[in-house]
């Protein structure tokens, strides 16, 4: 009697249930997480949709609410660029804060109308519900609206053993292997034979792992790497010339440091120059002409600077940019952003004309860089692929088809971002090393700068202090590395198979049962 009342009761109230667990769920998108709890949030967020499985309305408003929870802390980021400019945008904060939220719920709206729609029960409703949760999440992060954090997989990320397993199926993979089984736990009442498939699938992961952690053996490179991060607020950035000037000393003092190996490679952040760099015919000059001259005054000798500016081409368009800089030469190499951060640098045009009417200006004016651009191959032979900022949050995109590299250099300006923002994009960068088999070197202006190794292991500083980081000779062709190239598009194929399969025997039954 007891039990049956606390039941009732709990049911009653079972939209805010939802809701507080998917907060806690969204928690834990951080270094130093606790994976059990977002895989207990989402065991009692698929018990819920099963007790309003015969509801489109309760499916519906349980998914929105679990949703809404998810997304209000994990995405809380969002809204903290609206303090870069003070009190500027402080009146909409509460808006973004409420709105996004809300915005990004429908993709939990989702598996709620496919809660309702598939009548099977058993083991195979929490496998169908899992490809449709990671299938929306899929769709979010990689295309709309391309915010790539907060990967259910990425929780991972404090368990090494676990996190290995992006090397064979990417992040996306591993958040299969973490819906499944969380579904699964909130089916025991039910069944038990997907419980029992998720066991065997975590272990069988769990296992590789292990192996991978203890027989894969990762030596270091000949060449070191100077990150030299900064520690000026996003809004003092363009404060005044004045503020320029400072910015701009303070990394050339940290790049200038003596050190016993000459690095290969100097990185500085996105944007590390206030000063435009202009194209025209003849090549690349700054805007200020003594400066080029005097970076190279601060260059040791066979060191290459990998710096973040925004350029402006011989047609005036602007590019988020990293160009390379050496002693001996001009600037002899460009890397143009190919993923634009939306209204940071550029404003979706539906939103233009409302977000203008609030009297907010976005950089809109940005444009994209080519989707094939050179690699960094330095005079010593060393491949480089640089990247700038969220684009490394984007799997399977660091390294092109084909493509083999030594190390991969990620730019970042994350004083946009909170605390929370910029975490996350950190676990991102580090789930791309796993995948990839290579090394990863962060440079941050105001947050986590550090290293990733080919295994995922980091080490990460918050500090403005240079560092010279060794980093490892990238590994074999990883079972991911090998599907992405021989089929960029897998993924997509993958979940199309498995979507149509969910179809196609959802309709076999409902005939079955009519007959």
């Amino acid at each position: 009697m007891l039990g049956d009342k606390i039941i009732r009761y709990v049911s009653q109230l079972m939209p805010l249930w939802l809701f507080l667990s998917g907060v806690l769920s969204g928690t834990q998108f951080s270094l130093n997480n606790y994976p059990f709890i977002l895989i207990g949030g989402f065991a009692f967020y698929y018990y819920a949709l099963v007790s309003a499985k015969e509801s489109l309305k309760r499916s519906l408003m349980y998914s929105f609410m679990f949703g809404y929870g998810f997304f209000s802390y994990s995405h809380s980021w969002i809204t903290h660029p609206l303090t870069t400019f003070g009190d500027v945008y402080a009146v909409i904060k509460p808006f973004v804060f409420v709105g996004v939220p809300a915005l990004f719920s429908p993709y939990f709206m989702l598996i709620g109308l496919c809660n309702y729609a598939i009548k099977r029960e058993g083991g195979y409703r929490p496998f169908f519900l899992t490809v449709v949760t990671v299938f929306g999440e899929y769709l979010r992060c990689e295309y709309a609206p391309a915010v790539p954090l907060g990967q259910v997989g990425s929780v991972w990320i404090s368990v090494p053993y676990m996190a290995q397993g992006a090397a064979l199926f990417g992040v996306y993979g591993l958040s299969l292997v973490t819906v499944l089984f969380s579904y699964s736990l909130g089916n025991m009442r039910c069944s038990k034979i997907s419980l029992n498939i998720s066991c065997i699938l975590w272990a069988s992961v769990f296992l590789f792992g292990v192996w991978r952690v203890f027989y894969t053996t990762i030596t270091l490179s000949d060449h070191v790497i100077r990150v030299v991060p900064t520690s000026f607020e996003q809004v003092d950035k363009f404060k005044s010339m004045e503020m320029r000037v400072e910015h701009l000393k303070q990394v050339v003092a940290g790049s200038a440091v003596a050190s016993e190996r000459e690095p290969a490679v100097i990185l500085w952040p996105e944007t590390g120059i206030e000063f435009a760099l202009l194209q025209h015919g003849m090549g690349y000059d700054f805007i200020y002409p003594e400066i080029k001259a005097y970076l190279q005054h601060m260059l040791p000798k066979e060191s290459m600077l990998l710096a973040g500016i925004v350029m402006r081409s011989v047609k005036n368009e602007a590019y988020n940019v990293l160009f390379g800089l050496t002693k001996k030469q001009d600037i002899t190499y460009i890397y143009k952003k190919r993923f634009l951060a939306q209204f940071g640098e550029f404003m979706p045009s539906f939103l233009k004309s409302i977000a203008k009417a609030f009297g907010i200006h976005a950089m809109d004016d940005f444009s994209r860089g080519e989707e094939y651009q050179d690699q960094l191959v330095l005079a010593n032979g060393l491949k480089v692929n640089p990247i700038i900022c969220y684009e490394g949050s984007f799997t399977g995109r660091a390294i092109r088809q084909n493509q083999t590299t030594d190390l991969i250099t990620i730019s970042t300006n994350d004083a946009w971002f909170g605390y929370n923002g910029k975490e996350q994009q950190f676990m991102g960068h580090a789930f791309r090393a796993i995948e990839e088999g290579v090394s990863v070197v962060r440079c941050a202006n105001r947050g986590f700068s550090g290293y990733i190794s080919p295994l995922g292991t980091y080490e990460v500083s918050l500090s403005n202090k240079p560092m010279d980081l060794e980093f490892h000779k990238p590994l074999p062709e990883t079972p991911y590395r090998w599907m992405i190239n021989r089929c960029s598009y897998w993924i997509e194929i993958v979940f199309g198979v498995l979507l149509c399969w969910i179809a196609i025997s959802e309709l076999f039954f409902r005939r079955r049962m009519r007959s």
